[in-house]
């Protein structure tokens, strides 16, 4: 399977008058085509830097991006970027949500549109078009916006998150069904969590950031057979060397 994404020696830091705040430090991660990676660590690690750099919303102060040969840093529009909030417009139906990518990059509307529509079923969104987020579940809102981060077309999808603002039924059914649609869709997923045991059931691999500045403490390799269960002898094993990875 030929590498996709390359993170090499990545820093950064955040300067102003008379102080400097240390954020990223030789960061390395290396994402193949089809992948499920997820990045977990603890709350200022700067995994959200991270992704505002993936997605060339921020310039790294060392390190490069490579996508399929191509280095990329600093740039735009290579990377589908899905932030924690759903930051659907209120004003818009659901399907004019969802098709904004579109818009905004200047491809096809109504082409988008008549994938987005097609689409909607796999996504639990099926007779939903013209309802606004408002009427919407937070489940169902987070969905609309991966549907909008797949219709990109983009290599590499980077969620932020994406499920930490919702309660444990529907984050749990969210988490298989996000599996479903990525092995579907055969997608590459770049995923930042908090969350030990979402990680394990979710990645082909993770990688742990220490705490600030935040650099790679281990690549974990997750072999263990999909449905994966949490009282799985071998998924508490995991789940413990990963709590101890994070403890020190």
């Amino acid at each position: 399977m030929p590498r996709k994404l390359v993170i090499e020696g990545l820093d950064q830091d955040y300067t102003w008058e008379g102080g400097k705040l240390s954020v990223l430090r030789n960061i390395n991660i290396e994402v193949s085509r089809g992948e499920f990676v997820c990045i977990i660590g603890p709350s200022g690690c700067g995994k959200s830097t991270l992704f505002n750099i993936l997605a060339g919303l921020e310039e790294p102060l060392r390190g490069k991006i490579i996508l399929s040969g191509m280095e990329i840093t600093g740039k735009r529009g290579y990377i589908a970027y899905m932030p924690q909030r759903d930051l659907l417009f209120p004003w818009r139906t659901l399907i004019e949500n969802v098709i904004l990518g579109a818009e905004v990059s200047g491809n096809n509307i109504e082409k988008t549109r008549q994938e987005a529509v097609k689409l909607l079923p796999l996504f639990g969104l099926d007779g939903f078009e013209k309802a606004r987020p408002s009427e919407l579940s937070g489940g169902m809102r987070q969905r609309a916006a991966l549907l909008r981060t797949v219709l990109t077309h983009r290599e590499i999808m980077a969620l932020d998150e994406p499920f930490g603002a919702l309660d444990a039924l529907t984050r749990n059914q969210m988490q298989e069904w996000i599996l479903k649609i990525w092995s579907r869709l055969e997608l590459t997923i770049l995923f930042v969590t908090h969350d030990i045991e979402e990680a394990l059931l979710l990645a082909d691999k993770i990688y742990i950031l220490s705490s600030r500045p935040g650099k790679i403490q281990e690549r974990v390799e997750v072999k263990l057979q999909r449905p994966r269960q949490e009282v799985n002898p071998d998924f508490i094993e995991m789940k413990a060397h990963l709590l101890d990875i994070l403890g020190n």
